[in-house]
C-alpha cells in the first residue's frame, strides 16, 4: 500500500471514528435529562406497576410468580419487562429503584432511537431526543412497560430503515412486551413478503423462538399461554364501567398530565405533529408508524379499552417525532430564506418558543406514591390477621403496602371477575370470593356498586376503626356464613327478574320509576305489582327512601295489598325525623294459600309527596 493510500485509509477511519463520536455526543443531553428527572421520580410509584413489584418480591420470598401465595395466576401484562425486572432484582435488591432505572433507561433508548428515525440534522436529532426526554407525561408511566415497549417500537422501524436483519427479532421482542406490538409486526412482515426481503432463516428460528418462550413458560407455570389482563381489559370495556362506548376518546384528563393544562401548547402540539406527519408519509418507517398508530387507536376504540393513562404512550411519542421533524423543516427553511440578521431574529423566535413548549411539558414536577393508598395499606398491615383477605378495585399501591390476600374485584389478579365484570355480572364475585374485608371509596365507585348490596343486607358493616376520609373499610358481618354470602349474589340475580316485572307492571317511566342497583326506585305516590308463583310461600323484601331525602320528605308509608281480595297484607311507615341509617328496612312475610295472586306494592305520602324518595327491593322468594 502506497503513502498516499495510507493516508487516505487513516483519515477515512478518522472520519467515522468522528463520526460516531459526534452521534454519542448528540444525545448526551437526552441522557442528562433522563437521568435528572429519573433522580427526581425516583419515588414515583403508579398503583399498575406495583402489581409487577408485587409479583417480583413474592418471587424474592419463595412463593413463586404470584400476585397472591398459593395462586398461580397471571396477572402479568408484559412477560418481557416482567422476565428482565425479575432477573435484575438478583443484583438491584431495592425493587422501587430498579424500576424506576429500568424505565428512564428504556426512554433514553427510545429518545435516542426517535432522533435517528426521522431527523437529517445534528440539530433534528437533538431536538428530538431532548423533547422525548423531557415531556413530561412520560415519567408518568414509570415502572410499567410503556418505555420498554416504546424502545421496541423505534427500534423496530429503526432496523426495517436501515434493512436489518435483525428486525424480525426485535419485532418478537415487541410483541412479547405487549400484545398490541402485533399491531406494528404485522404491517412490517407484510412489507417484507411483498419486497421479497425476507431475513434469513437463522434470524426466523431466533425470532420464533424468542416469541414462543413465553407462552410455553406462561402454559407450564400458569396453565394458560397468554396473560389474563388482556382479556381482562376487553372485559373491561363491556362492562360499560368506564362508559358505553368510544371511552377511549376520553382522554382530556391528560391536558394536564402532558401540557400543564395549556390548551395553546396541546393545539400547537397536534398542529405540528399532523404537519410532520405530512412531510414524512412519503418515508416508510413513517408510513408504517402511521399505519400502526392507526391500527392501533382503532383497536382501543373499537374494542372499547378503558382509557388508562399510559395506553397514549405510542400516540404522544410519535406526536413528538413528528412535531420535531416539522419544527426541524422550519428552522432549515428560515436559515435559507432570510438575510442574515432576520435569520437570527427568526431563529431567535423560534428557539424561544420551543423553550416554551418543553417549559409547559416537562418532568419538573415530581410526584410520589399515592399516599392515601399507601397509608390504607400499612394500616391494614397493622390493623388485620396475617391471613385476611381485603377485596378492593385498586389493588396496586394498597396490596404492595397491606402484604395481605387481596381480591380485585376487577379481575385483573385474580380469577373469575373479569368474566363476571365482562358479562355485566356484578355481584358474581363474591360467589367466588367472600373476603374478610373490602375497601370501597366514599362516595361509592360505579366499579364498586356490588357493595351496596352485601351491605344493604348487612353482610357486611364498617370497621369502626378505620378512619379514612373519603373510604370505608367494611368487614365481614360474623352472623353470615361464607355460603350466605354467596347465596346473596344468586338471590339478586333473580331479584333483579322481579324488579323488571315490576318496572313492567307501571307506565310510569325514569326519572320518576327505575330500577336502580338492588332495587327499583318509586317516587311516591306509586303502585308496583308482581305475580306471586303457586310454588312461592315466602317473601324477603325491603323498602326505604335515599338518605339524601333526610330531614327532606314528609312522611312516606308503605304498603303491600293482595289484588284478588284487597286485603293488605303489610304497612309501615317512615316519619321526616327517622335517621338516615334507619331510612332502610326489612322485612319477610309468609305467603301461605295466596299462590297465583298478584302482590301489589303502593307507596303514599303522608302530606306532602316532595322529597318522597322511596324504593322497593326483593331479596328472595322462597
Amino acid at each position: 500500500m502506497s503513502l498516499e493510500d495510507a493516508d487516505a485509509q487513516l483519515f477515512k477511519v478518522t472520519n467515522m471514528q468522528n463520526k460516531k463520536i459526534t452521534r454519542l455526543l448528540t444525545y448526551v443531553p437526552a441522557l442528562i435529562l433522563v437521568i435528572f428527572f429519573s433522580y427526581r421520580w425516583r419515588y414515583f410509584q403508579l398503583d399498575d406497576a406495583l402489581i409487577y413489584l408485587r409479583y417480583i418480591k413474592n418471587f424474592q420470598n419463595g412463593f413463586g410468580l404470584v400476585y397472591n401465595p398459593g395462586e398461580r395466576f397471571n396477572g402479568l401484562t408484559s412477560p418481557l419487562y416482567s422476565y428482565i425486572t425479575l432477573l435484575l432484582s438478583f443484583v438491584v435488591s431495592n425493587l422501587q429503584i430498579l424500576s424506576i432505572s429500568l424505565s428512564g433507561l428504556f426512554l433514553f433508548i427510545a429518545s435516542a432511537l426517535g432522533g435517528e428515525l426521522f431527523s437529517e440534522s445534528i440539530y433534528g436529532k437533538v431536538l428530538t431526543s431532548v423533547a422525548v426526554a423531557s415531556f413530561g407525561y412520560f415519567y408518568f408511566t414509570f415502572g410499567m412497560e410503556t418505555t420498554l415497549f416504546l424502545a421496541l417500537i423505534v427500534a423496530s422501524l429503526y432496523l426495517y430503515k436501515i434493512q436489518s436483519n435483525y428486525l424480525v427479532i426485535a419485532l418478537a421482542l415487541l410483541v412479547n412486551t405487549r400484545s398490541e406490538g402485533v399491531f406494528l409486526a404485522l404491517p412490517l412482515a407484510l412489507d417484507a413478503v411483498a419486497r421479497k426481503r425476507l431475513p434469513p432463516l437463522k434470524f426466523i428460528i431466533a425470532a420464533a423462538l424468542l416469541f414462543l418462550v413465553p407462552f410455553v413458560i406462561n402454559y407450564i407455570y400458569y396453565g394458560s399461554p397468554l396473560p389474563a389482563t388482556g382479556s381482562a381489559k376487553i372485559g373491561q370495556g363491556k362492562s360499560g364501567l368506564w362508559g358505553e362506548r368510544w371511552i377511549f376518546l376520553n382522554s382530556g384528563y391528560l391536558d394536564q398530565m402532558a401540557f400543564s393544562g395549556n390548551k395553546i401548547v396541546r393545539w400547537i402540539f397536534v398542529v405540528l405533529s399532523a404537519a410532520g406527519a405530512i412531510i414524512l408519509v412519503r418515508k416508510r418507517a413513517a408510513f408504517y408508524s402511521l399505519i400502526f398508530i392507526f391500527l392501533l387507536f382503532s383497536f382501543y376504540s373499537l374494542m372499547n379499552i378503558p382509557n388508562y393513562h399510559w395506553y397514549y404512550a405510542p400516540f404522544f411519542y410519535f406526536g413528538i417525532l413528528f412535531s420535531s421533524r416539522a419544527l426541524e423543516s422550519l428552522a432549515c427553511w428560515i436559515g435559507g430564506n432570510f438575510g442574515r440578521l432576520a435569520r437570527a431574529g427568526a431563529i431567535g423566535v423560534f428557539l424561544c418558543g420551543v423553550a416554551y413548549f418543553f417549559f409547559q411539558t416537562s418532568a419538573s414536577v415530581a410526584t410520589g406514591n399515592r399516599e392515601d393508598y399507601a397509608k390504607i395499606g400499612i394500616w391494614l398491615k397493622n390493623n388485620t390477621p396475617p391471613n385476611a383477605s381485603v377485596a378492593m378495585v385498586e389493588v396496586g399501591t394498597v396490596g404492595w403496602y397491606a402484604d395481605r390476600n387481596i381480591i380485585d374485584i376487577l379481575g385483573l389478579t385474580n380469577k373469575y371477575n373479569a368474566d363476571f365484570i365482562a358479562r355485566r355480572d356484578f355481584t358474581g364475585w363474591f360467589e367466588k370470593y367472600q373476603p374478610d374485608y373490602i375497601l370501597r371509596h366514599e362516595p361509592r365507585w360505579g366499579h364498586e356498586q356490588s357493595t351496596e348490596i352485601l351491605e344493604g343486607q348487612r353482610a357486611y358493616i364498617p370497621d369502626e376503626r378505620f378512619n379514612f376520609p373519603g373510604y370505608v373499610l367494611l368487614r365481614k358481618s360474623p352472623y353470615f356464613s361464607n355460603a350466605d354470602i354467596a347465596k346473596i349474589s344468586v338471590n339478586f340475580k333473580k331479584s333483579k327478574e322481579i324488579l323488571m316485572e315490576m318496572m313492567q307492571s307501571t307506565n310510569v317511566t325514569a326519572p320518576f320509576v327505575q330500577i336502580e342497583g338492588d332495587h327499583i326506585f318509586a317516587h311516591a305516590p306509586s303502585e308496583l305489582s308482581i305475580r306471586l308463583p303457586k310454588d312461592k310461600s315466602k317473601i324477603d323484601f325491603f323498602y326505604g327512601i335515599r338518605e339524601g331525602a333526610a330531614g327532606k320528605h314528609h312522611g312516606i308509608c308503605f304498603d303491600l295489598f293482595l289484588k284478588s281480595s284487597g286485603a293488605n297484607i303489610f304497612h309501615d311507615c317512615i316519619q321526616p325525623e327517622t335517621a338516615p341509617q334507619d331510612m332502610r328496612r326489612s322485612k319477610s312475610l309468609n305467603m301461605d294459600n295466596i299462590a297465583n295472586d298478584t302482590l301489589i306494592f303502593r307507596n303514599n305520602c303522608e302530606s306532602s309527596c316532595d322529597y318522597a324518595w322511596s324504593y322497593w327491593g326483593v331479596y328472595s322468594l322462597d
